[in-house]
């Protein structure tokens, strides 16, 4: 089998176990607490941001996650925006741990909530180092 072959299937399984959670998880979270303060009976502005502040964080979040694992499964990594990249996956390490320290009676949402910025951080020095060898490759030493 192709190492590249090998390479995309650790990736997607991967992604599976560290990402596809806690985006699940965000989609039941955001839609039961956009319901919950829209069906409060006075909608107050402050109520609102205080729910759409950590759903747009955490949207991004999952954004850096995601566009990470796409950048790892192309043949040939190109790491645009790189700085944004960075702060996605510190933000998802981040916003994990005070997740993770709310639901540590249960050890399994420990590894919901941190698997996603290890998985990133990984993907994204995965992407870094190939994309590096890649250049490497195509320029002649001089």
């Amino acid at each position: 089998m192709d190492s590249l072959v090998k390479r995309r299937i650790i990736l997607s399984v991967s992604a599976l176990a560290g990402f596809l959670p806690v985006t699940l998880v965000f989609i039941w979270g955001a839609l039961y607490f956009l319901a919950g303060t829209l069906g409060s009976s006075p909608i107050v502005w402050e109520n609102l941001l205080v729910v759409l502040v950590p759903i747009a964080f955490s949207l991004f979040c999952l954004w850096a996650c995601w566009k990470l694992y796409a950048i790892s499964m192309a043949t040939t990594p190109e790491v645009r925006h790189k700085r944004l990249l960075v702060m996605g996956v510190l933000g998802t390490i981040l916003w994990g741990l005070p997740w993770a320290y709310l639901g540590r009676d249960f050890p399994t949402t420990i590894y919901i909530f941190l698997m996603p910025g290890l998985t990133a951080a990984v993907m994204l020095g995965m992407a870094l180092s190939r994309q590096r060898s890649a250049v490497t490759r195509v320029q002649p030493d001089a």
